[in-house]
């Protein structure tokens, strides 16, 4: 088999009279599209139900890794190795991804110190929760357009299943996969795990996923007539997900978008009637099952999350005590493992650290964290500069989700799966345009 490393670079000359093959990168794609399958379908509670130990204890250190993470690994490597100009185009795609670089880089640095300083310290999660976004990144640089095309319809089927599965997880008790770890499983908790894993996770990919599908125009692969439809099982999800900083975002863009579309409507604004048919049939049935979920007592849980939320809200504040004994050495290094864990014994936080920020800055010191913040924030800069304008409040709604939880200074996916999505729908040059002749839901002869 042939493998064409990049869709751009050493385009075959094509002659006169017959027409040009259709860019592809041949098993670079496959492995792409399967990598990315992988990501969002098995999450860290699947593998541990498959028997891998990835979240528990024990077991090979390739086991600490997610299996997409081998398989982007090995994508990027052919691509680059099986390049008519391996060098030119390796540093090229470097040149033209500098912050997925520097991240890796960064994450990498961590890795190597605190593995020298902490030995106790499990710094593995540097690979899977921050590293391996820059990978994705890299990998998708040169995706084809009909690629791109294919990872958004599979994406858009895979988010709608997962928030299906939530709301059938919720309402009947059952679950796809154990929510926890062996006989760690967390049986009392009624939040819906389905594909993505941990609800905090679920929750923060489907509200970014809904974000985008509401405040952009053009989102490849999904016909104009299912936008609605998708938005709001999206929306009676995030109550089975039970994510509620997510949901208050996501629900707060909701009322905005609503308002404003009101408001042209009333100025004289055009609205198409595929628009307001499914309007005028999604709200009503959408307002009809909230309150029938209501009645029977399906979001009381979700409900009383916001009423008593077990000391969550108040531990974020109280996570500031703990740089009362932070002297200079622990400013440079952090603090001792052992130390920290029981300083937050001590000050009675048994959610833990719930800032991402404040953890990095309570294990790495203010150095490393400095470098791995400053690698971040070039990365982020770099998917808003590659996405354009629709990408910037997908990106604030990842880092406040961070801000108020574990987030990426722990083993989450809460930057790979956002990050990958944003790439996917808004990323890379994608050209509705060019390629929507075949979005979900619609016939080419319709297009």
């Amino acid at each position: 088999m042939r493998v064409i490393a990049s869709s751009r670079d050493f385009a075959p000359t094509v002659l006169p009279g017959l027409a040009a093959p259709a860019a592809g990168r041949g098993i670079v794609d496959v492995m792409l599209v399967v990598g990315v399958l992988m990501l969002f379908c098995l999450s860290g509670y699947a593998l541990e139900f498959f028997g891998i130990p990835y979240v528990s204890a024990g077991g090979s250190i390739l086991s600490k890794l997610h299996p997409s993470l081998y398989v982007f690994s090995a994508a990027l490597i052919v691509a680059v190795l099986a390049h008519p100009d391996p060098l030119g185009y390796g540093g090229g795609l470097i040149a033209r991804r500098l912050g997925a670089v520097a991240l890796i880089v960064a994450s990498a640095i961590v890795f190597v110190i605190m593995a020298r300083l902490k030995p106790t310290l499990f710094a593995a999660f540097l690979v899977d929760s921050i590293a391996a976004a820059g990978v994705i990144v890299l990998v998708l640089a040169d995706t084809p357009p009909r690629v791109r095309l294919l990872l958004a319809r599979l994406l858009h089927i895979v988010v709608a299943t997962n928030c299906a599965l939530a709301i059938v997880e919720v309402t009947t008790g059952w679950r796809l996969f154990p929510f926890g770890v062996g006989d760690q499983q967390m049986v009392w908790d009624y939040r819906a795990t389905a594909l993505f894993g941990h609800p905090l996770d679920g929750a923060l990919a489907v509200g970014v996923y809904t974000v985008i599908l509401i405040t952009t125009r053009d989102v490849p692969g999904l016909a104009s007539w299912l936008r609605i439809p998708l938005i709001l099982l999206a929306m009676a999800s995030m109550p089975a997900i039970g994510g509620r900083t997510s949901f208050g975002i996501v629900y707060a863009v909701a009322a905005v978008a609503a308002g404003i579309g009101v408001w042209r409507f009333l100025a004289g604004g055009r609205v198409t009637p595929l628009t307001a048919m499914v309007a005028a049939l999604g709200v009503p049935v959408a307002a009809a099952m909230v309150l029938v979920a209501i009645e029977a007592g399906m979001l009381d849980n979700f409900i009383g999350r916001f009423q008593s939320d077990s000391g969550s809200a108040s531990a974020r504040l109280e996570l500031f005590a703990l740089f009362r004994d932070f002297g200079l050495q622990e400013w440079f290094v952090g603090y001792d493992v052992g130390q920290l864990r029981t300083q937050v014994r001590v000050q009675g936080l048994e959610s833990g650290i719930e800032n991402a920020w404040a953890q990095h800055l309570l294990l790495f010191g203010l150095p490393l964290s400095l470098m791995l913040w400053c690698a971040l924030a070039a990365f982020l800069w770099e998917i808003v500069h590659e996405c354009g304008r629709q990408a910037i409040l997908p990106v604030l709604f990842l880092l406040v989700i961070n801000t108020s939880s574990v987030g990426i200074a722990g083993k989450t996916t809460m930057l790979v799966l956002p990050v990958s999505i944003i790439l996917i729908l808004l990323g890379g040059g994608f050209r509705p345009q060019a390629v929507a002749s075949q979005p979900l839901g619609r016939s080419p002869a319709r297009a």
